[in-house]
């Protein structure tokens, strides 16, 4: 599931509406599992940016509209989305929705409990769901044109670094910086032809490992196997 799911026209970006929180901090177990959702991150992705209702939506992302209706609701119900107008349409009243952030965030205070909790779980698994969207975004990109990967603007990599504590806080401060300057402080684009980007960055500090010469040294189990 992937916001680009469907090729439906959207409307320019609306620009972000006055009083809409810049960060929402998820803060308990309830927001991380309803955003956690593909369908749902997919839907609060596109309500960042646009004012649709859950036809527009269904139309984006390729699912058929009654499915829809059930994740708009969660989303609304943990206050991730609002109805900001209605239209009367064929005789119906139509809700257009958008969310309340620009971005979200993680309580760094449900990182100190621990790891088994329902909390530290969701918000893995909130986490694991940007990978997964990537995931579907480059899967997507490949299969309607391989030629992506040469193209100038696609770059990928991992790493596995051994360096400095000044020097990984020097990568994590300079990351910072550009996603600021590029993607936090970029003001919307609404004119043509405009060029869509995704981007995920995962910085991750790994635990260090055992020096060889003290794993070696370490105690083994030589029992046989029972």
């Amino acid at each position: 599931m992937t916001e680009e799911a469907h090729s439906a026209a959207l409307p320019a970006p609306a620009g972000i509406e006055p009083g809409m929180e810049h960060v929402r901090e998820l803060t308990d177990v309830d927001e991380l599992r309803v955003i956690s959702d593909p369908r749902r991150w997919a839907i609060h992705s596109l309500l960042i940016r646009y004012e649709l209702s859950v036809t527009e939506i269904a139309e984006r992302i390729g699912e058929p509209r009654k499915r829809l209706y059930h994740h708009i609701k969660e989303l609304e119900r943990v206050r991730l989305i609002r109805v900001t107008r209605t239209e009367q349409r064929f005789g119906i009243t139509e809700k257009f929705y958008r969310a309340t952030s620009e971005w979200l965030d993680i309580s760094p205070a449900l990182m100190h409990l621990p790891a088994s909790s329902e909390e530290v779980q969701a918000a893995t698994n909130w986490y694991v769901n940007l990978l997964h969207m990537t995931a579907a975004n480059l899967r997507r990109a490949i299969s309607l044109d391989p030629r992506v990967i040469g193209n100038e603007l696609f770059w990928a990599s991992y790493n596995g670094i051994r360096m400095s504590p000044e020097r990984a806080a020097e990568l994590a401060r300079r990351l910072a910086e550009l996603h600021e300057e590029f993607v936090t402080d970029e003001p919307a684009y609404s004119g043509e032809p405009y060029q869509g980007i995704s981007l995920t960055l995962v910085m991750l500090p790994l635990p260090p490992r055992q020096p060889a010469d003290e794993r070696a040294s370490a105690p083994q189990d030589r029992s046989p196997p029972k």
